[in-house]
């Protein structure tokens, strides 16, 4: 019989646990037939299931996985997945990433996983907050930190850094995915000055700058040094590119990110509100340049709101809210400005939208069950 260990030492305990979700996940559908996860096909279904035993025979407690035992597991979730249609099919294609990933074949981990968060994304089914069995969450995180850890080992490091962002805007204190962000953050940034010093292309190293602020940004905007950065990145691109309304929207982003890091330190060497009063002005000169540009109404309404301009956030926002009405963060910010000035029933209506739209952000849906539960600021 052959035996495979995972190269990853927290390879087997995450999928594991990836597993037991899965199995989660599924024994809520076959509860609920209604459930537009469940297995409609018969046949697709008794596959999936045979996958799962195999799964769980192929893993260990002694960290040594039967490479055997998953083999069969894989060859089960992909036989179902041919027989399955969207969105049933996503449970099968969580289980196969996570097979692969224990046997350490990323290529296929990412295949399977990026198939399925695609179907989540595009029918909006939110399963990073779908109740499963026994009323609990089925907690993506452990696939969302695979997905990205995969990547991350074939080199993809765009890709890898994206992926922990994006799940760290979910699962804001997981540590796994902070550590990915970090690690990935840091050979990007690596690359990219590499990359910046070799390049003669003008349009290139533009496009090279942008990408470099854009990790900075949102790696955390969070000491002085961070900020040099970023304010570094912005000065070259327009020294390359004279006018490109990118700038603004990078200057805009690091001084509101460092403003909001600042107020929470209560410094006396620098004030937050001298970077919101920098952010409003990059932000306008970019909805001057770009009266479309979501980033700008976005930026503008969240730094005048920082400031306490309420009214002139009104504005603003209201005005982003046009062109923009699902916007999240726009119906967010809008939501929080009405509340500061004593709408709480028309603030409410924006906190409930935004939740609606992007329950996966805890900052939107923790607010608006603040209100309905009577809560206040």
């Amino acid at each position: 019989m052959k035996k495979y260990k995972p190269g990853i030492g927290i390879s087997l305990a995450a999928a594991t646990l990836a597993a037991g979700t899965l199995i989660g996940s599924y024994l809520a559908c076959r509860s609920n037939e209604k459930d537009i996860l469940a297995i409609q096909n018969p046949r697709a279904e008794e596959l999936h299931i045979n996958g799962l035993r195999n799964f769980h025979m192929g893993l260990s407690a002694s960290g040594v996985a039967d490479s055997s035992r998953l083999e069969l597991a894989i060859s089960d979730f992909e036989k179902s997945i041919e027989l399955n249609n969207d969105p049933s099919k996503v449970s099968t294609l969580f289980a196969l990433g996570s097979a692969n990933y224990t046997m350490g074949d990323w290529q296929n981990t990412i295949a399977a996983y990026s198939a399925a968060l695609t179907i989540n994304d595009s029918l909006d089914l939110h399963l990073d907050v779908t109740k499963g069995y026994n009323d609990e969450s089925l907690e993506l995180d452990v696939i969302r930190y695979q997905l990205g850890h995969a990547q991350l080992q074939l080199g993809q490091y765009d890709n890898a850094f994206n992926t922990a962002y994006r799940g760290l805007e979910i699962y804001n204190n997981n540590e796994n995915l902070q550590n990915l962000l970090g690690i990935t953050g840091k050979t990007l940034r690596e690359y990219l000055h590499r990359q910046i010093l070799e390049t003669r292309d003008p349009n290139k190293i533009v496009d090279l700058y942008k990408r470099l602020a854009d990790i900075y940004i949102k790696d955390g905007v969070q000491n002085p040094l961070s900020l040099s950065e970023v304010l570094n990145c912005a000065q070259e691109i327009e020294k390359y590119n004279p006018g490109n309304p990118s700038v603004s929207a990078i200057l805009g982003q690091a001084h509101l990110e460092f403003g909001i890091y600042m107020s929470g330190l209560n410094q006396e060497f620098d004030s937050p509100y001298r970077h919101y009063r920098m952010a409003v002005d990059n932000f306008r000169n970019l909805l001057i340049n770009d009266p479309k540009n979501i980033i700008g109404y976005r930026g503008l309404g969240s730094a005048l709101y920082n400031l306490g301009d309420y009214n002139a956030a009104k504005d603003i926002l209201k005005d982003g809210l046009r062109q923009y009405p699902e916007d999240p963060d726009l119906n967010y910010y809008y939501g929080n400005t009405l509340l500061n000035l004593g709408n709480r029933k028309l603030g409410l209506k924006h906190f409930k939208k935004a939740c609606k739209n992007e329950p996966e952000d805890p900052k939107f849906c923790s607010k608006y069950e603040e209100l309905i539960h009577g809560g206040r600021e």
